[in-house]
């Protein structure tokens, strides 16, 4: 059996960021976008077949950053017109409200989720910093980053 590129398809919507697909599980795909509306929207495959797009509110300014750290968990990022970052979280039953993970950026964020029920956050404020901000267990908040970024000539500091 080869392995091969499918053709491009249309999946529609009326968008105005790039697109962040993440994957909770096998045959599951979930897509999202800020919408003209300034909104994020969602779209999501199921192994047989794509959702509508729904929107999932709030009033954001950046493309949506996505992570998914176990089997029906998704973290949704992006940056407010209030310049914080804000985040809604999908737990598999229901979409938690907006809520705002605070900051001054001038970008939105970019993350990862490495094990489970943790996340790395970082993103650029208007002076030019990275900034870090870690979920997890209060025992395990490490800040890795604080061991590369200095090597990459960048300016970084952390919030406590």
């Amino acid at each position: 059996m080869a392995l091969v590129w499918s053709g491009w398809e249309s999946r529609g919507g009326v968008l105005t960021s790039e697109p962040q697909v993440v994957s909770w599980g096998p045959g599951r795909l979930d897509v999202f976008a800020r919408g003209a509306d300034s909104a994020i929207w969602h779209k999501a495959w199921d192994g047989g077949g794509w959702t509508d797009w729904e929107s999932r509110g709030g009033v954001l300014t950046s493309a949506p950053h996505v992570v998914s750290w176990g089997p029906g968990r998704l973290d949704v990022f992006a940056r407010g017109a209030d310049s914080a970052i804000w985040h809604k979280a999908w737990d598999g039953g229901e979409w938690a409200d907006w809520e705002s993970r605070g900051g001054g950026f001038q970008h939105g964020p970019r993350g990862t989720a490495w094990s489970v029920g943790r996340i790395d956050l970082m993103s650029l404020t208007h002076d030019g910093m990275i900034w870090h901000k870690a979920y997890g267990d209060d025992r395990d908040l490490v800040k890795p980053a604080a061991l590369l970024l200095p090597q990459l000539s960048w300016s970084v500091r952390f919030p406590s």
